[in-house]
């Protein structure tokens, strides 16, 4: 499970919440045709909504239409190769592509995939909201540092930065790391400023990209300055690799400074149960209530 928090649109017409506006928009779309939404895995829709005291639980399912399965006959003896088979879905039905669950409370968002990718599932629920604004504004959910971590951080300084970052022409976005390496610390360790419209043109770039420095030597960019680069790849960038090390030797990942929790739920088939989705979630969100992070 993660924990990530929407802004709310200032020029919305009357949405202060990301909670409000889903809310404005299931009034509307009452039945689960109404709430199905075009997908890169497909189509998605809300399977199953329940409004609550505290956020209202969304289950969202996606799959493709008409789309096989393939499926691994049973092994026989001596046999040296098999054929994969094809199955096509039921008249009435269709495969389950993946699933995911989602807590909203205000501005506060728990997210539980359960074979969607977690994108996916911010997409949607972005979609949904916007239907709400009359697409005069788009939500943006964002991942949340954890603040003792950041303050470790801080504290320790950072000496190590290990990343692996890939950009694709049909997904560049200049929020993601690699436009965020132009200028400030990236610009002095280069000794130049990355061309902007250069990189976001660039199609199928991979880098791998590791930033340390010797503490035997004294230079003018010091492990403090590492710290904040650091927690913004780490809030900015959802699923990019990024290792890094502190001053005294600690080893964080990038999940380490978010707020997530790995949970074990009861499968149902190749998904999970919703019910306990639902209560683990649930109970996060308190956890996280009363720690005081929905504050920070």
């Amino acid at each position: 499970m993660s924990y990530l928090r929407a802004d709310s649109p200032l020029n919305g017409p009357s949405h202060h919440t990301l909670e409000e506006a889903l809310h404005d928009t299931l009034r509307r779309a009452k039945t689960v045709e109404d709430t199905i939404v075009p997908l890169k895995e497909g189509h998605a829709a809300i399977c199953k909504r329940e409004p609550t005291n505290r956020g209202l639980f969304i289950h969202v399912a996606a799959w493709t239409n008409r789309r096989p399965a393939a499926f691994v006959p049973h092994v026989m003896p001596q046999q040296t190769a098999v054929q994969l088979g094809l199955t096509r879905p039921g008249a009435n039905w269709e495969y389950l592509a993946g699933d995911g669950h989602l807590l909203v409370w205000g501005n506060h968002c728990i997210m539980l995939p359960s074979g969607l990718h977690p994108k996916s599932l911010e997409r949607y629920v972005r979609k949904l909201a916007t239907q709400a604004t009359q697409n005069s504004y788009s939500y943006e959910l964002v991942a949340i540092a954890n603040p003792e971590m950041v303050k470790r951080l801080v504290r320790e300084g950072v000496k190590k930065i290990d990343l692996h970052i890939g950009q694709y022409r049909a997904s560049a976005s200049r929020k993601g790391t690699l436009p965020s390496l132009q200028g400030g610390i990236m610009s002095r360790l280069f000794q130049t400023d990355i061309a902007g419209d250069a990189l976001m043109e660039a199609s199928n770039l991979n880098v791998k990209l590791s930033v340390a420095i010797d503490g035997r030597r004294r230079g003018s960019i010091t492990a403090g300055e590492l710290a904040p680069l650091a927690q913004r790849i780490a809030t900015e960038d959802d699923g990019e690799y990024m290792d890094l090390v502190t001053a005294k030797n600690y080893r964080v990942k990038r999940g380490d400074l978010l707020f997530r929790k790995t949970v074990e739920l009861s499968g149902h088939g190749n998904t999970v149960s919703r019910r306990e989705a639902w209560i683990l979630m649930d109970e996060y969100l308190e956890e996280l209530d009363q720690e005081g992070a929905l504050d920070s």
